[in-house]
């Protein structure tokens, strides 16, 4: 996948770690890795709350179709998460 060039602002503190944590020739691999990380685990977030506002009613065997699906969806989110 090509790069692309992006300008952020960031706070002093957080450029004044980053300097002093990364080689200079490792920071954009390290910003990366730590965004991808970021929106997985917010599209996590957003996927699970979803899934948390879905109405729970249980059925006659005392088994709840949402707590199945839920489940199916999180280890589908999961997989897609894991993937991409």
């Amino acid at each position: 996948m090509p790069n692309v060039k992006r300008t952020f602002t960031l706070p002093d503190e957080v450029s004044t770690q980053l300097d002093e944590a990364i080689p200079n020739k490792e920071r954009s691999r390290f910003i990366a890795t730590s965004l991808r990380e970021a929106l997985r685990e917010r599209k996590k977030d957003e996927l699970l709350g979803l899934l948390s506002s879905m109405p729970r009613k249980a059925n006659p065997e005392g088994l709840r179709s949402e707590d199945v699906l839920r489940e199916i969806r999180s280890n589908r989110a999961q997989e897609i998460i894991a993937n991409s």
